[in-house]
C-alpha cells in the first residue's frame, strides 16, 4: 500500500491540469483509511507535491514526491515481509 500511495504522489506531481490533479488526489486519499487521519495535498518550498496525514491537527506523516521514490526503492529492497519486519525492529520500531 505504501508503494501505491508513493506512486500516486509522483503521478500527481507530474499532473498539471487542476481538474485531473484533484481527481488523482481524491483517489490517493481514498487509499488511506479515514481512521488514520485526514489526507492533505500541497506543495513544499521546492515545488514538489506533498501528502500529509494529519490527526488532531498534528502532522503524523508527510512525504513529498522525491521521498516517494526513495520509499519505493527501500521497500523494493526487501524480499519478504519478514525481512522488512526485522529491519524495522533493528531500528527500534515496534511491529
Amino acid at each position: 500500500m505504501a508503494t501505491d500511495v508513493a506512486n500516486q504522489l509522483m503521478d500527481i506531481d507530474n499532473t498539471t491540469d487542476p481538474s485531473t490533479r484533484s481527481i488523482k488526489e481524491q483517489k490517493a486519499a481514498d487509499m488511506i483509511k479515514a481512521s488514520y487521519g485526514e489526507v492533505k495535498f500541497g506543495k513544499n518550498s521546492l515545488g514538489k507535491t506533498t501528502v500529509s496525514l494529519e490527526k488532531d491537527n498534528k502532522i503524523i506523516l508527510q512525504m513529498d514526491s522525491d521521498n516517494g521514490n526513495k520509499l519505493i526503492d527501500i521497500l523494493n529492497s526487501f524480499n519478504s515481509y519478514d525481512e522488512l519486519k526485522s529491519y524495522l525492529t533493528e531500528l527500534g520500531v515496534n511491529v
